[in-house]
Parts: structure tokens; C-alpha cells; sequence
């Protein structure tokens, strides 16, 4: 007969708890080997989320049928297809051939997870087949993310400038990803929709559609994608330029002209030409306002930038109404973002109270221009705070300043710092080590750079530096390399630290490790 301590350690209950705090996926692979009674217990665990990358693609043609003869689908909550277009090893497949694989590849297995909560694709031509799959057979999907390729336009055929290569067989297939029905869905809690193509009106009725049937919406961030918007300036008429420009109005118009009521977004990203602007009849908020409650809204990221047609308004970004993201309007914002650092931006940074936001996003910046956000982040509650206080560079310095520094102020109550880089050469990381030695609080760092990409050996050591200097350090990530950080106290009058390897499940859940430019077809 089993101990009482091999009864306890097999309850159903404990074991469940423990497959919950478990998120490296090789541990819970180990774990579903180890007995009949963890197998049982862990196999939910290890299959709720499957995620294909181009690291893993190769599964969907090399073994797919012993995939889909995998009972365990049934357990799976999250799929995601997030495979970038590049030649895989091993194959001779043209690009064509790997998007139709994909797309039947993800049909196939939305029939076997009929539980699906979640479903995300990214990079490739997203087959309509493949969207009114994802809507029969998961009727439980409440939450949509669908990022179009940045060059979908040109895939069509029907960008300004388009250098078709006829010999990557997606000419063929532009029927099956020329459109897609977003209007099927409802009772979605989350909604992501990027590089927004093709015909406007129709993709703007689409997600009208969504929100009328999706009242309990949480999470919305969308962004055109900016070969329609160079189209539209350079074939499109005046009707279709007001379109473009005014699309947030527009979308918001035409959801409360249809019955719409207040959202109640945490979340709102109005990412490129998605940009609530002001008229001669409505205040910005009063769009924002008419959309979702603004009480409510803990995270909001504006677009005021990113290409120089992307918003031809002549009065700057004065149009946006920065300074109705304050307490009274917004008591409960924590996290704003924007593209640019503008005048206005900066006047807005200055009326703010210390403490009311506790991370910040800035996605185009120069150096000297962080300085006017130092105030931020003092006085705020880092103990009894859910979430660390956080800043996110996206393109930081490309050099160093003239007395051979990092360009950039200190901030000692920093607890995460995401910062990109255009390159990292020997004086660029001397400089960067002196300076982020001055983040005494900092327990979470990830650093991105463009250009010059180093080993991972080189980014281990480097990142041993970093580590020893920071002891509060906790996480750091140098750019697809992630780990835990454990402090050793000292040997012989030395600090000593380890370095623990994270998976991508682990790292997802480090928000400083979330730094994704939010307009990625820009760059330094």
C-alpha cells in the first residue's frame, strides 16, 4: 500500500495545481514520463497551448499524420501560427507550397480542437478557408490575433510598386487569401487585427460586425498596413484619402450608427493611421468615449507617427488630445505607448502626476528627448504594484554621445527596461554597462539590436556582465536568448551569478521580454 506521502503527491488536486505553475515545456514533457498517474495529469498541461514557429514548421510535413492522430488535441486552448517566410532546411518547397501546407495544415487541426479558446497567426497569407474553418469548428474562440504579412499588397498584386517574383508559386494562390470574412465571428474578448489591406470599407464593416456581436470586448488593437495607405495617396481618390485618414472616426461612427454601445476596453491599440482625430463636431475623446468606456481603459497605445504620409494632417499631432489621457479622464491607466516624441507628447508628459502611469512606451525616440519622462516613474508604489514599473525603448540611440556615453538618463526606480538597439559593438556595450549599472532597482531587462548580431556565447558572457552589475536582476534577455538569474553572493571577494536558460513559454510571461515594434516594416 502507498505512504501517505506517495497518496499525497498523487492527488488530482495537488497535481493539477502544480501543471498549472508549470510553464517550461520540457519539464512538463518529464513529468508526463515519469508515471501512468503524471502522464494523466500533465498531458492537459503540456498540450493546452501548441505553438509553431519556423523552428517546429518542419512537424507539419515531415510527420503531420502522426500529428493529427494525436488524441491529445482535444486538451488544446491556445494555437498559434506565428512560421515567418524564410526557406526551411531540408526542403525544396517554394514559398507558395509552404503557405498552402500551412493553411491545410491549420485546417486539419482546428477540426481536432473544438475547445479552442485562442488562435494567432502571423507572417503568412491567411487562407479565407482557413478563417471560416477557425469559425465552425471553435465555437468557443474568444480571442482573434491575425497580423497580415507587411507585404500583403504586393502578394496581391495590387500595391503601387510591386516587383512580383512569378517563381515563389503564391501568384497562383492569390484567390484563396485575397479576402477573408471577419464578420462570422462573435462573443470575441479579444481582438487583434494588423496590416489591414485591400478594399477599406469592407474591412472596416468586418470589424464593425465583431464588436456589435462582441460586448464583453477586453482587448483591441488594430494598424493598416502602409502599402494601402501609399496606394491610396498615390492612385486613391479624395473620398478614399479621407477614408484612410479618418478611419478610427469612421470605424466609431459606423459602430454607434448601428446600435453600438460603450465597450469596456482594458486595452486599446490604435497602432498606424488608426489615430482618433479631431473635427469640427467631435472632440477625440468624444470618439474614444463613444467606443468604450474610458474609466475602464488600463492600457492604450497611440499611433502618432511611424511614416510620413501615414497621417497628412497639417496641424501636427495637436489633433490627438493627449491631455485627455489624465486621472480624472482615465483613473485606472497604468500603461500608454506612443510612436513619437512630439512637443505636444511633451506638454501632455508635463501635466501628468508622478506615479499615474507605471510603464511607458515610446517606439521612436532620441535619446535626449527620454529625459522628459524621468518624472514618471518617481514616487510610484513599486512594493503593493501588481505589475513592475517599465520602459519600453523600441529604437533607443544608433551612437553614443560625444564624450563616448550612453545618451541616456538613469532612472533609480526602474524595476523593467525592454530597449532596442541598432547595433552593439565593444564601446557601445562598455557604455551600455555603465549606464545600466546606474538602474539599481532593475530586475527585468531585455536588449535588441538590428545589426551585427553576436554568438550566443558572446551574448552569455555579455550578459554575465550585465547580471553581476545589476544585482536585483532577476530576468535578462539578449535578444532571442533568455534567462533566470540567480545571484551566488560572492567567492574570494567576487560576485557570483548563474545564468538559468528560459524556453519561449517561460519568456513570454517576463513582460519586460515583450518588446514587439509596432511598426515593423520601419526601421533605424
Amino acid at each position: 500500500m502507498p505512504s501517505l506521502a506517495e497518496q499525497f503527491a498523487r492527488l488530482p488536486e495537488l497535481l493539477a495545481c502544480l501543471g498549472q505553475c508549470v510553464l517550461n515545456r520540457r519539464l512538463l514533457y518529464d513529468l508526463c514520463l515519469t508515471s501512468r498517474t503524471f502522464n494523466a495529469s500533465f498531458t492537459a498541461f503540456l498540450y493546452a497551448e501548441v505553438w509553431f514557429t519556423e523552428q517546429n514548421a518542419h512537424v507539419l510535413f515531415e510527420d503531420f499524420e502522426g500529428l493529427l492522430n494525436n488524441k491529445s488535441w482535444k486538451y488544446t486552448k491556445t494555437l498559434d501560427f506565428t512560421i515567418r517566410r524564410q526557406p526551411l532546411p531540408d526542403t525544396d518547397r517554394s514559398e507558395g507550397e509552404l503557405c498552402q501546407l500551412y493553411n491545410e495544415a491549420a485546417q486539419e487541426l482546428l477540426l481536432r480542437t473544438r475547445g479552442l479558446i485562442r488562435f494567432s497567426w502571423e507572417h503568412q497569407p491567411l487562407y479565407a478557408t482557413t478563417l471560416s474553418t477557425l469559425y465552425h469548428q471553435c465555437p468557443r474562440l474568444q480571442s482573434l490575433k491575425v497580423h497580415y504579412p507587411y507585404d500583403i499588397e504586393g502578394m496581391l498584386g495590387i500595391a503601387v510598386e510591386s516587383s512580383w517574383d512569378h517563381r515563389d508559386g503564391l501568384w497562383e494562390l492569390r484567390p484563396l487569401f485575397a479576402t477573408q470574412d471577419l464578420s462570422l465571428f462573435t462573443d470575441l474578448i479579444e481582438l487583434e487585427i494588423h496590416e489591414i489591406h485591400g478594399d477599406l470599407t469592407d474591412m472596416r464593416r468586418g470589424i464593425v460586425d465583431i464588436l456589435l456581436k462582441s460586448p464583453n470586448m477586453g482587448s483591441l488593437s488594430l494598424s493598416l498596413n502602409a502599402d494601402t495607405l501609399f496606394r491610396i495617396e498615390q492612385d486613391g481618390t479624395e473620398e478614399q484619402m479621407d477614408e484612410y485618414i479618418r478611419f478610427f472616426n469612421c470605424l466609431t461612427d459606423e459602430y454607434v450608427a448601428r446600435g453600438g454601445g460603450q465597450l469596456k476596453l482594458r486595452k486599446l491599440a490604435l497602432e498606424l493611421s488608426f489615430t482618433p482625430l479631431q473635427d469640427e463636431q467631435q472632440e477625440p475623446t468624444n470618439y474614444l468615449d463613444r467606443l468604450t468606456d474610458l474609466a475602464l481603459l488600463e492600457e492604450a497605445y497611440i499611433g502618432n507617427g511611424g511614416l510620413e504620409m501615414a497621417l497628412s494632417i497639417e496641424q501636427g499631432d495637436t489633433h490627438i488630445g493627449w491631455g485627455n489621457f489624465t486621472p480624472s479622464t482615465c483613473p485606472k491607466l497604468s500603461t500608454f505607448g506612443f510612436y513619437q516624441v512630439t512637443d505636444e507628447v511633451k506638454r501632455w508628459v508635463k501635466e501628468l502626476e508622478p506615479g499615474y502611469l507605471s510603464q511607458l512606451r515610446l517606439d521612436d525616440s532620441k535619446g535626449e528627448d527620454i529625459s522628459d519622462f524621468c518624472a514618471l516613474f518617481e514616487g510610484i508604489d513599486t512594493i503593493y504594484s501588481s505589475r513592475p514599473s517599465m520602459l519600453t525603448i523600441v529604437k533607443a540611440v544608433k551612437s553614443l554621445d560625444a564624450h563616448g556615453a550612453f545618451p541616456l538618463p538613469t532612472f533609480p526606480s526602474l524595476q523593467a527596461l525592454s530597449i532596442s538597439l541598432e547595433y552593439i559593438t565593444p564601446v557601445i556595450k562598455s557604455a551600455f554597462l555603465t549606464w545600466v549599472k546606474g538602474l539599481t532597482c532593475l530586475e527585468q531587462l531585455s536588449l535588441h539590436h538590428t545589426r551585427w548580431k553576436l554568438t550566443d556565447e558572446e551574448y552569455e558572457i555579455f550578459g554575465r556582465k550585465i547580471a553581476l552589475n545589476n544585482k536585483k536582476l532577476r530576468y535578462l534577455k539578449l535578444e532571442g536568448l533568455a534567462w533566470r538569474v540567480w545571484h551566488d553572493g560572492e567567492y574570494k571577494g567576487r560576485g557570483v551569478c548563474r545564468l538559468e536558460k528560459l524556453d519561449r513559454f517561460e519568456s513570454r510571461e517576463v513582460e519586460a521580454f515583450n518588446l514587439k515594434p509596432c511598426f515593423s516594416s520601419t526601421g533605424f
